[in-house]
């Protein structure tokens, strides 16, 4: 038995490496160095994407992790993976008021690995939630640490490692994934304390790991201030995508901005609150200014890189000419499974009664659909061209089915951007009578 869950671990290891290059357009790592090779480890993170948040930890941790999952998901598909991992069923109180007891032996078996120095993963928000925001933390991760620390007369070595999960956009295809992970938190120092009076130590423990997960994810602390971040970001979207950010991939910019903004807005609303009402009021003098002259935001904060002038248009010919014929292929030969994934995925959703994240359907769909459809076009197409033409195909096949998808969204975005230059042209010659060529 444990022979097969190797082999199946392996398999999963392998398959999301391929999924995750496929289905995120980039994953930003920070800090990985934090996770230690080996000794006793939990790693805390938070939770805004269902079974892919344990899944991209299993992906970029080399070591063999076990994680908590929610007890429903051991009866469905996901059971015979779960069980590999030797996940821990944890019971949440929505779904079974009277489920503490199977709870309490879960925070044993955590302790009993981590006392065997093994490596553990708990998402102590104890919930999958889409708002940008760190909801308040259970003390279950501060009970399992102690709890382990103790039983070793806290001689265990015992790291806890933050961990913030983002996704930008959210639950979306080729999405930017960010893992960051935190300075380990040591326990040490909390034995005398536990030995007084646990419950105490376990509240000190909570709110550390609580502000430590508050730094490293997405975290608004008011959702009143969610659309503040999200302006702001979009303000300097365009300056950050010239100057860069340290130690971030330009595909990931948006989200490490939003991320950044969020944290620097939480800082100075607890620091200097009159510093953010200043912002604010600017922000609003910006949008009457831009809204008087009659300039559509997008063109000053969204540019679309358009040449200069008369060239904008022919600069958008050439792009929509050049890329018809490639962007034509990735969509004959990959729009079947493309809405094959998405229509099915959708259907499995609607028909289960505790479905995990949408884009982890995607994922699991995608790994089926994708290659039986390719296989089948490549069968059929050796049938009947040369050995170099099937070459050529299956060379082409990924790549022109991923720039099909661009190409669409960036034909949209330069037609868009080049007709709302026109349109400003012409508005501003008509303001401007004596502009040359508005007679």
């Amino acid at each position: 038995m444990t022979y097969s869950r190797h082999w199946v671990r392996l398999f999963i290891k392998g398959f999301l490496s391929i999924a995750f290059r496929v289905y995120y357009r980039s994953i930003q790592v920070q800090g990985q160095r934090s996770v230690p090779e080996e000794g006793a480890v939990l790693l805390v993170a938070n939770h805004p994407n269902s079974l892919l948040d344990p899944a991209i930890l299993v992906h970029l941790i080399p070591r063999t992790l076990q994680f908590g999952a929610k007890h429903t998901l051991f009866s469905g598909p996901m059971g015979l993976v779960l069980e590999a991992f030797g996940a821990i069923p944890l019971v949440r109180a929505q779904d079974d008021p009277r489920g503490g007891r199977r709870n309490l032996e879960a925070l044993d078996r955590y302790a009993e690995l981590l006392g065997q120095k093994l490596a553990t993963a708990i998402f102590p928000e104890g919930l999958s939630q889409d708002d940008p925001q760190v909801v308040p933390i259970k003390t279950g991760a501060a009970r399992i640490a102690l709890k382990a620390e103790s039983a070793a007369d806290f001689n265990l070595g015992l790291l806890i490692v933050p961990v913030g999960l983002q996704f930008e956009p959210r639950r979306r295809f080729r999405a930017d994934a960010f893992v960051r992970f935190g300075e380990p938190l040591k326990i040490a120092d909390l034995a005398p304390l536990h030995a007084e009076n646990p419950r105490k130590a376990i509240r000190e423990l909570t709110a550390r790991i609580d502000t430590a997960l508050k730094k490293l994810a997405f975290h608004v602390e008011s959702q009143e201030n969610l659309p503040l971040v999200e302006r702001l970001t979009d303000v300097y979207f365009q300056r950050v995508r010239k100057t860069g950010l340290a130690g971030v991939d330009r595909k990931g910019l948006r989200g490490e901005l939003l991320y950044r903004t969020a944290a620097c807005l939480n800082h100075y609303l607890q620091a200097d609150p009159d510093a953010v009402a200043t912002i604010e009021r600017q922000l609003e003098r910006y949008e009457r200014l831009r809204e008087k002259a009659g300039v559509d935001r997008q063109l000053l904060e969204e540019a679309a890189h358009l040449l200069p002038g008369p060239l904008a248009p022919i600069q958008v010919v050439a792009e929509v000419l050049l890329g018809a014929i490639p962007a034509l292929f990735g969509f004959l030969t990959g729009a079947i499974p493309y809405y094959l994934t998405r229509g099915v995925s959708n259907k499995i959703l609607a028909n289960t009664k505790h479905p995990p994240t949408p884009s982890l359907f995607h994922i699991l769909v995608g790994i089926v659909a994708f290659p039986l459809f390719y296989g089948l076009e490549i069968w059929w197409l050796s049938s009947y061209a040369s050995d170099a033409a099937t070459v050529a195909f299956i060379l082409f096949l990924i790549p022109t089915g991923l720039f099909a998808r661009f190409y669409v969204s960036r034909v949209w975005e330069v037609v868009l951007s080049s007709g709302r230059t026109c349109e400003f042209l012409d508005e501003a010659q008509c303001r401007h009578p004596h502009h040359p060529g508005s007679e």
